[in-house]
Formats: C-alpha cells, structure tokens, sequence
C-alpha cells in the first residue's frame, strides 16, 4: 500500500440540479465528486454568493483519530436556490456559478487529479487555483494536505529579492512570528509555551488561528481561507521550492478531514462587488463565534455579537504585574504597597495581576494553585479588600489547568474523575497512569525547566468542569477576586494519542452543551462521546478551560462583566475571555520592534479584542533601559491593553529611573488614559459589533500605496489615526511610507501631523505614497500620530486615577476635529460615535443600557464647520460636556448645528451639554 495517496479516477456523485437551478432539498453539499475508490470524497457547499466551503472527507484507518470523519460532518443547512452548476462530462469539467450575476465561478477539473479554481466577476484568471497535486493524503499517519498554485519566485534584477517582486501578499496566522506579510515563509499552528520566543524566528507561539488573507496587488483583490481544524497544521508559502513540478503553497493538518471556508467578505447587498478585508474579518468572525441563542437564529447581522458581555472598563487602563513581587516573603504587603505607590506618585492604575507566587508552598517551593501560601499572603480576601474595593484595583489572580500529585487535593479530584484519562492501552503503563486512570504528565512547578508529575483537568467532562469551577469558588472567587489570568493553557506537555477527552460538553456554545442546530457549535466542535485526545484535543481544551472560568465567575456575579485574561487561544475563544497578550517576551528592542507585527496579524485573524505585550519586557537577566520602556510606553499607549509585566530581580515600575524619567512616563500613561474613549468606543463599535480590530495596519483602507502592502512597524487606530511610533534605540524620529491615496474613493489623502501642527499634503497624484520623518524629541507624551483628514479623536481631562474616577464631578469629553485644509476635496465631513456605559455591568450588553453619541460635523464653507450631535441609542442616564476643537492654527470657525445651544469660548472652541435621562 502507497504511503502517500493522490487520489484518481474522480467521478461526479452530485451536481445539484445539473445545468439548472441548484437547489438541494436535503441540505447537504451542492456538489460531491468521489474517486475510483469511493473512499475519498470532495464536497463542496456554498453557504452564500461569498462564502463556500470546501470538504475532502478521507478513508477511516484503523488506528485513526476519529474526528468529523465521513460521518460526522455537520453540513449548515442552505437553500441552494439560484446556483447553477454545469456539467461537461466528456471534458469532466464542471462549472458552479453563483446566483449574482457577474459574481463567483467555481471551476472543478477531474481529468486526472482534482482541481478547483475560482474566479471573481469575468476575470478570465483565478483569484485561487488549486495546484495540480492538490489533495495528497498521508496513508500512514493520518495527515492531510492542500496544495496551491503561488506566483513565480524567481528574482527580477540583482538588487530585488523574490518578495519584492511579487505581486500578492499573504496575512493572517493570527500570532506568528516574522513580519506581517507572510509570503515565503512556513509556520507551524499550534500552542506552546513560547518563553523568551524570538519574534521573527520563534514557531510557534501560543495561539492556533489557521487563517489566512491575501491580497493580489495587480488585481486589487482581497480573499480569505479558513482551514477549520484545530490540528497542529503548517503552512508552506513560499518556504519549500520544486522546480520539477512548478510554484506551490501547501497547508497540511496532522488529522482529516481537510476542510476549509473560501471567503468573500461579508456584504449585506446581493450585488458582485469586490472583496475588502474588512468583510473577510467580519466573516471568519461569524464563523467561529458562539451566540447566544436568541442571535445565533437570527438573521441580522446587527444582533451579532465578538462575545456576550464587554469587558470591564478598567481593563483599558494601567495593569501591573510582576512575578517577583507575588514571590516576596512580604507579598501581600508589597502588592498593596505597589497600588498606593502607584497612587502616591500620581500613575492611575486600575488592575493588579497576582502571578503565581500566592500558591508556592512554603516547603517545596512548588505551585498549588487555589492554594495560598500563607507566610506570603496571611489574608487574601482582606487583601482583595483593600484593593478591589477600598482602592477600586482589581485583582487578577494566575491558575493553571493541572495539579501536581503533591497537590492537597489531587486525590480528591482523580477519584471525582476530574482529569484527562490516560487511553485504555496507556492504562497499565502506571508512569503514564494514575489510580483512577487519570493521565499523568509533566508541569512547571517551582522554577525555570523545573518540572513535577501531575494532571489536567478534562474540561469536557461535567466532572471536570465541575471541579474546576468548586476550585475557582474556593480559592478566588470567596476571597473577594474578581479577575481569572488563564495562564499555560495551551496544554502542550499533554501525551496527545495516549489519553483520551470525556467529551459531555460542547465548548462552542453558550447556554447548555447539546450539539443542536447551532450552526458554530457543529462547525467548531464535531464531535461528542469519550475520543481518544489525539493532537486536536490540546486545543479543545484551551477552550474548555475557557469556557468553564466564563461560567464560574459569571455564576458568582451574574450582574458583572467577568475580567478572563488568557494567554492561549482556538478561534472563537473572544467568546470568553476577553483578554490576552503575546506572552513571555524579552526584554529586548527586538521584542518592542516586532510587537506591533504580531498586534497587527492577530487583529487580522479575529483575535481577542483587548491585546498588548508585557511593556517592558517579561524575560532577560537585566532590566530595560529608560529610553527602552519609554518608548515601548509611548507604543503601548495605543494598544487595547496596557499591562507593565517582569520576572527580574528588580520588577519593572513606572517609577525605577530618576525623576526626569519618572516625569516622562507619568506624561505617558496620562496620554493612555486620555485616550480610553476613543478606545473603548472603537472596541464596541468596531470589534464587539463586526468583529474589526482598534489597531489595524494601513492596507485596511490604503492598499493603493504598494508601500503599505509591507508596513508594519506603524499602526491606525481606528480608521483615521495613524501612528508611528519610536522602534529604535537612542533614536529622536521615525520614518515611514505614508499613503497618499483612500482606497474607497481614489482620493488623495490629506494628513495633519499633530505634533508638528501642520498638514502634510498629497504628493501630486503619486499614488505610491511617500517617506516623510516625523520628529519624536525627548519628553514627548506620546508616539508621533497624524490624523486622516476627516478624522475625529476623542479624549478625556488628564490627571485621572482610575477609569472610573474621573479628574472631575462632571463627564467631560474633547473632541478634536481635523477637517481637510482648502483646497483639499477630501474630509470635508466626518463623525465619530462616543460610547458611554457603566463599564462594569452587564446591563449595556443585556439590558441595552448604553448610549451612543455621535458626533458630527461638516465644512459648510471657506471659512465655517457646523458642528452637532445625534443620540442613537439611548440606554444609560448622564450628563456629558463636550469641547470641540480644531487643529492649531485653523482660523475657521466653528458653528453649532440647528437647534444646538453650543457656548464659545476665546480660543474658538465650542462648548455644549448632552443630556440622556
């Protein structure tokens, strides 16, 4: 028997209603082709005129991993209405056009192989094109490949690589290593514990996102696959060269079936126009997210949700953490002490992270967790007094999903069945098998590459589950914690085949565990019943973990919003946790300059909305320098989430250098904090709505500028500010591509640079953009930023100590406005919607009390902008005062709407008063 298998003699089992009308009453695949064999199928089944997805089922093995095999997928049920498919049977060609008219054509050759090619509107050329071996199968071990057709990689002149010279760009990978275009490289998708990771060499990292997007440039035209698998997979795109056979990207996955979503971006209008990356984000966002019932059945994409309930508010503000600090004798003391320090020095701060210092047994140094080491912490839950409540600091406490054999509870939970069982054949192998049957592996214990035998916990077990949460109720939740930090979750020392998952509960769903109609839940999960673990269940895991942290803290305090922060992640996971980071970084200019790639590739994939890194640096003998943590500082500033994280010696504080610097990071974080409504406005409206992430690079609205197709070290937040932040030591500027044309006008873009005070025009109609410099001198409170003409930035008073405490008694927000300059034909209007709530219930996301204020303006002539407000929806009571400005130097005047009663004061700003009762 061949070990490699590359399937013939395809035939056509079903063609819909061949050469008519597709509708498929039964509301399976449009189209099932098999091979001489009948073993191996490919199915393929259009959920709408821009997404499809594409299924190659494989033969059982005998000794194979058993998921979502021939019987077990679960096909979304579509009308098929509209599609027409044409069948040549002499040429064994088949053509599966969509019911848009000038829409997708799906070509299927199986002369030989199986190929597929897709084509956009009448482009006679394939935006993806299977390559002519592209569905080998692995006899032997199970793994499954999809080969493709990729440009030529030959170079085009001595000082042009190949990169250079192609003309399509591949994204995604979520968090990755290496720059945000991913063309010729290969990455390996799975999680592990990546400390001290190199960011351009490191594979893998934590998180597992097989998705990708690519662009062609010639063409301007934007698709995404998702391979849905949480197998370890690689992808190939470029790395591996064959000139015998031709130019080729691959994706393999350990375990079948091989299936995969061609996307199109999501469009509520039936009409053939191009793809954008936007629509493709919002799709895969769809895709993976469980909702609640009443909105998964629902058609409307407004009721869609990134996950149930917002985040907490504070989590936008300064977040410590410190692994030395939880480990000193006097921890508890010396965690209250940082808050009042911080306070005392005039640094807002809003969560403490308790790293895993709490839980070392005072013996054995090693980490029991829920387990308090007394000596350290002789009162946690007056601790969590003092903090959460009498200093409004949330605490976030690190867990782990395993328990050592030394644990004082690992027998109890091994005889409740509370942990991942070893396989029936691994259980006479007791180093590998406990008493109860209960996998045994190897955990981090006390310090660095020290380890101690103990056990997970099955997360898809009620047992499992159910000890986890009684864990969490005892050792966090009654002492007063509020935050959950699920920490070492991608479960990489798990023995894969030799254990086995209990499989009762559905990880992708929200209300109840049955795998029923819910379309995420089929698509995502696939399985039920005891499943030997195999590669894939590590990642389950990482979801289970998730789920059941959700339902615990939301059990404890329904009203509100849960604060999960989790360093590994599966798609969908934003579901329950609402934070992450990139993990163990090191404390090195290396790590700060890589950063903002890995932000961007992860906001691209759907990651989980509040991300950032451990400013600063996690790892390394030494700490960072002054000009290194004000800078990384100066870039955090803008992230989601902003968290100062070390294991030194001495622990990294805003405070550790000398006055002048302390002065400078204090300006920093008063940025930080000014900038939150514009932030948390972005993450509702933007992410939690349609599932976009706040950081975005520019080729989200200016891939026109070529340039932009390689940009990754500056940023957009939001869609009109743009930053470009300082990445290089003892450097005093930036330089930088900046885009001269908008993609959805061809317009050329104005800039203002709002540290100089002055607007860069465009570049007379040269639509490759331009370097400019822009000056970052020292004691500057933030990265250089220019704002889009049209743009709009929100802010709050400085001098705040917290999110929910502001400066003043009153709510006041500045709105600065950047209306074009004349003569420019562009921004000539624009709005911005401020979200207001309470930021810690659940009533913005349950009961609707939240308010929306949009902000609009508009240039009425040379010399006037009207501006005024609407309320949308109105569900939180308060009192806002808004100052609107224009950029320094504009000597317009600003000129209240109709029926506004606005005040003006000596600079020209206006001034006037929402209301919402």
């Amino acid at each position: 028997m061949p070990r490699i298998v590359n399937p013939t003699g395809w035939s056509v089992l079903k063609a819909g209603s061949v050469n008519g009308g597709g509708g498929d009453e039964e509301g399976g695949p449009l189209v099932v082709l098999a091979d001489a064999s009948g073993e191996h199928r490919l199915s393929i089944h259009p959920l709408d005129y821009r997404l499809v997805r594409v299924v190659r089922q494989l033969p059982s093995r005998p000794h194979g991993i058993r998921l979502r095999d021939a019987t077990g997928i679960r096909w979304e049920k579509r009308d098929h209405s509209g599609w027409r498919v044409e069948h040549d049977a002499t040429a064994k060609r088949l053509a599966i056009r969509s019911p848009v008219p000038n829409g997708l054509t799906i070509t299927i050759s199986y002369t030989l192989y199986l190929r597929l090619a897709w084509h956009f509107g009448s482009s006679s050329t394939p935006f993806l094109e299977d390559f002519k071996r592209a569905y080998p199968y692995d006899m032997i071990s199970g793994r499954v490949y999809h080969y493709t057709c990729s440009e030529g990689y030959m170079p085009t002149d001595e000082h042009t690589g190949a990169a250079n010279s192609a003309t399509k760009y591949i994204y995604g990978l979520g968090e990755a290593k290496g720059p945000m275009n991913k063309v010729g490289k290969r990455y390996i998708i799975d999680g592990r514990d990546s400390l001290a990771a190199d960011p351009e060499e490191t594979d893998p990292y934590y998180k597992l996102t097989p998705f990708i997007a690519i662009y062609d440039s010639a063409a301007r035209f934007w698709h995404g696959v998702y391979y849905n698998t949480l197998n370890p997979s690689i992808f190939d795109l470029g790395a591996e060269h064959d000139f015998s056979t031709g130019n080729f990207h691959s994706f393999s996955t350990e375990h079948g079936p091989l299936d995969y979503y061609v996307m199109l971006g999501s469009s509520s209008e039936e009409q053939a126009v191009k793809p954008d990356l936007s629509g493709i984000v919002s799709q895969l966002a769809h895709l993976v997210t469980p909702q609640p019932p009443s909105r998964a059945s629902s058609s409307t994409a407004q009721q869609w949700r990134a996950s149930p309930n917002l985040p907490p508010l504070s989590q936008f503000g300064y977040l410590a953490s410190s692994l030395t600090l939880s480990e000193r004798q006097d921890a508890q003391a010396a965690v209250v002490e940082y808050v009042r320090e911080a306070r005392a020095k005039h640094f807002a701060i809003d969560g403490m992270h308790l790293s895993s210092g709490y839980c070392q047994d005072p013996q054995t140094g090693e980490r029991q967790y829920f387990q308090w080491n007394e000596k350290r912490y002789p009162d946690p839950k007056g601790m969590a007094d003092q903090l959460e409540r009498g200093n409004e600091c949330g605490l976030i406490i690190n867990v782990k999903p395993w328990l050592l054999e030394s644990h004082p509870l690992y027998e109890q939970m091994a005889k409740r069945d509370a942990f991942v069982r070893a396989a029936p054949d691994a259980q006479a192998d007791r180093g590998r098998a406990g008493p109860q049957g209960q996998s045994r592996t190897w955990h981090w214990s006390t310090s660095m590459g020290q380890t101690g035998r103990g056990s997970y916990f099955d997360f898809s077990s009620q047992a499992g589950s159910d000890a986890w949460k009684e864990l969490l109720r005892m050792g966090v939740v009654e002492k007063g914690i509020s935050g959950v930090w699920i920490d070492n979750n991608e479960m990489s020392t798990l023995v894969d085949d030799a254990d086995e998952m209990n499989g009762e509960r559905s990880f992708w769903s929200l209300e109840g565990d049955g795998a029923d109609e819910d379309e995420v839940i089929q698509r995502m999960a696939g399985w039920s019943g005891t499943t030997p673990l195999g590669a894939w269940g590590r990642a389950t895991l990482t979801m289970g973990m998730a789920k059941a942290t959700y339902e615990a803290l939301l059990a404890a305090a329904p009203d509100r919003r849960p604060t999960i922060v989790t360093r590994s992640a599966v798609p969908g996971m934003q579901a329950f946790a609402g934070a992450t980071w990139s993990g163990d970084n090191s404390t090195t200019w290396q790590a700060l300059k890589c950063s903002t790639k890995l932000t961007l590739s992860y906001g691209i994939s759907f990651g989980i909305g509040l991300y950032g890194h451990d400013i600063g640096g996690f790892a390394g003998g030494h700490s960072p320098s002054a000009d290194l943590l004000i800078r990384w500082c100066q870039q955090a500033a803008w992230h989601t989430r902003f968290t100062v994280h070390s294991w030194k010696q001495i622990s990294t504080t805003l405070w550790m250098f000398d006055e002048a610097t302390t002065n400078h990071l204090r300006s920093i974080l008063d940025w930080r904090y000014q900038l939150i409504p514009t932030l948390y406005s972005l993450y509702v409206t933007d992410y939690w709505m349609r599932g976009w992430p706040v950081l975005r690079p520019l080729l989200w609205y200016h891939t026109s500028d070529r340039g932009t197709l390689e940009e990754d070290e500056q940023f957009l937040v939001g869609s009109h500010i743009l930053v470009a932040p300082v990445l290089e030591a003892g450097a005093k500027d930036v330089t930088f591509n900046l885009p001269n044309v908008l993609d959805a006008s061809d317009e050329e873009v104005w800039w203002y640079d709002v540290m100089g005070s002055s607007w860069i025009e465009p570049s007379a109609k040269d639509v490759t953009g331009r370097d400019v410099t822009l000056a970052c001198p020292p004691g500057s409170p933030h990265s250089p930023f220019l704002v889009r003409a049209g743009g709009t930035l929100v802010t709050a008073p400085s001098g705040m100590t917290s999110v929910l405490k502001p400066a003043t008694s009153r709510c006041i927000r500045h709105v600065a406005i950047f209306p074009a300059p004349e003569p420019a034909s562009s921004g000539k209007r624009g709005s911005f919607a401020i979200i207001e709530d309470d930021g810690i219930s659940n009533a913005a996301t349950h009961r609707g009390e939240m308010t929306e204020i949009e902000i609009r303006w508009e240039v009425v002539s040379a010399d006037v902008v009207r501006v005024g407000y609407q309320v949308g929806y109105r569900g939180y009571r308060g009192e806002w005062h808004l100052m609107v400005s224009l950029p320094q130097g504009d000597k317009r005047r600003l000129m209240a709407a109709e029926g506004l009663k606005a005040t003006q004061d000596c600079q020209g700003n206006l001034h006037f008063d929402v209301v919402v009762s």
